[in-house]
C-alpha cells in the first residue's frame, strides 16, 4: 500500500496536502455509507455536520474504520518526522462531515479517495448545492508524544504502546449485538478491540437509552463551543 504512495510524500511537504486515489475499497465504502444512515437514525436530532467524537467514543464500527491498516500506513508514511512507527500512532479526534442536500458542503475527494493535509493549511468548504448528499470524514492522528489537555477527549492509541504519563487513553469500543452497527468481522471485533482496563466499565453498561442521552448531550455541548444550537425539547 505504502509503496504505491510513497512518491508523493515530497509533494506532501512541499505543498502541505496530498489526495490518494484509491485507498478504500468499494465493499467498506458501502459499510461507511450504511454505518452513516445508522447514525442519523439512532441520532436524528444531532445534524449530520456534528456527528462528532463523543459517538465515535461508543462506535465500534467508526473505530474500526480508522484503524484499518491501509490508513495507518499511510499516517506512518505522510506523517514522518513527526509520526515515528516505532512510536505507535494516536487519535484524538475524528467526525463525520454529512451535509444533506442544498446545504452540504463539497468534499475534494469521491468516495474511495484519501486527502491529507497539514493542520495549518487554510482549508474551508462551501455550500452544498447539488440535489445529493455528502459525507466525508475527518480523522486527526497524533504521535503519542503529544498531550491532549482537554481530559475529556477520547484519545485512543491506533498502533504501538502509549507513553506512561501522556494522556489518558479510551478502550476501543465493545461491539454489542443489536445495539451498535453490524459490519463486516463485527462478532470478532471483541478479541481484536485494544482496551484499558480501567475504562472498561463504561462498556459494561446495558443502560442504552441513558448512554444515548449522555451522548447527545456531549455532542450539543461540543455543538455549542462551535457556536451552534442545540434543538428545542
Amino acid at each position: 500500500m505504502t509503496d504505491r504512495y510513497s512518491h508523493l510524500v515530497d509533494q506532501y511537504h512541499r505543498d502541505g496536502f496530498v489526495i490518494l486515489r484509491n485507498v478504500i475499497d468499494d465493499h467498506l465504502i458501502k459499510e461507511c455509507q450504511q454505518h452513516i444512515e445508522f447514525l442519523q437514525k439512532k441520532y436524528p436530532s444531532i445534524p449530520g455536520e456534528h456527528l462528532h467524537h463523543p459517538i465515535m467514543r461508543n462506535d465500534p464500527f467508526w473505530v474500526r474504520l480508522i484503524t484499518d491498516q491501509r490508513l495507518l500506513d499511510l499516517v506512518a508514511l505522510f506523517g514522518a518526522p513527526f509520526i515515528k512507527p516505532n512510536e505507535g500512532i494516536a487519535l484524538f479526534s475524528s467526525h463525520h462531515f454529512c451535509k444533506p442536500p442544498k446545504t452540504g458542503m463539497p468534499v475534494l475527494w469521491h468516495q474511495d479517495d484519501v486527502s491529507i493535509h497539514h493542520p495549518n493549511i487554510i482549508h474551508s468548504s462551501e455550500a452544498n448545492t447539488s440535489d445529493r448528499r455528502r459525507c466525508g470524514l475527518a480523522i486527526r492522528y497524533i504521535a503519542p508524544t503529544t498531550e491532549c489537555l482537554n481530559k475529556e477527549q477520547p484519545v485512543m492509541m491506533m498502533r504501538g504502546k502509549s507513553i506512561a504519563g501522556i494522556n489518558h487513553y479510551r478502550s476501543w469500543p465493545k461491539y454489542r449485538p443489536g445495539y451498535d452497527f453490524p459490519f463486516e468481522d463485527c462478532e470478532q471485533w471483541n478479541e481484536k478491540r485494544r482496551i484499558e482496563p480501567e475504562d472498561e466499565s463504561y462498556f459494561d453498561r446495558t443502560d442504552y437509552d441513558q448512554m444515548d442521552q449522555e451522548i447527545q448531550d456531549k455532542a450539543f455541548a461540543f455543538i455549542a463551543k462551535l457556536g451552534g444550537k442545540a434543538p428545542p425539547k
